[in-house]
């Protein structure tokens, strides 16, 4: 049966690209499962070649911006990578069972917190870390 994840990203780059692991490991382990990720437009360039997302969904200054069109789109879950109070209201108008990363352990690793987010789905990381931008540079 179809699943689909919606990931929220948070703005901290660094933490976009580690998040890159979750998603080949929710899309290669999880049966059937369709794999979306919401970002910032500023940081679209780190997923935008990324083979194993769906889609990307973009908005400029807050969430909000997608409700409607997420609310039409019928997601199955929501992974929250952001964590913050700010996405609150956010993750409450969606209406989708979602998942928060425990942003309370600093100490631990950011990909493993992430990771454990989605244990209901028994999804364990690959090890192969993750999957940078590609960048194409034109010669002269």
């Amino acid at each position: 049966m179809e699943a689909r994840f919606i990931i929220l990203h948070p703005d901290d780059p660094g933490e976009i690209l580690l998040a890159t692991a979750l998603i080949r490991c929710l899309k290669t382990q999880v049966e059937e499962a369709l794999v979306y990720s919401i970002v910032k437009e500023s940081h679209r360039w780190l997923l935008d070649s990324n083979p194993y997302l769906d889609d990307i969904f973009i908005y400029q200054e807050n969430p909000m911006e997608l409700l409607d069109h997420l609310k039409d789109f019928l997601p199955d879950y929501l992974i929250d990578l952001n964590g913050g109070r700010e996405v609150r209201r956010f993750k409450n108008r969606l209406k989708v069972l979602d998942f928060s990363i425990n942003r309370k352990n600093i100490g631990d690793q950011w990909s493993k917190r992430a990771f454990e987010t989605c244990t209901l789905f028994d999804v364990q990381d690959d090890g192969k870390g993750q999957q940078g931008p590609i960048i194409i540079q034109s010669r002269p």
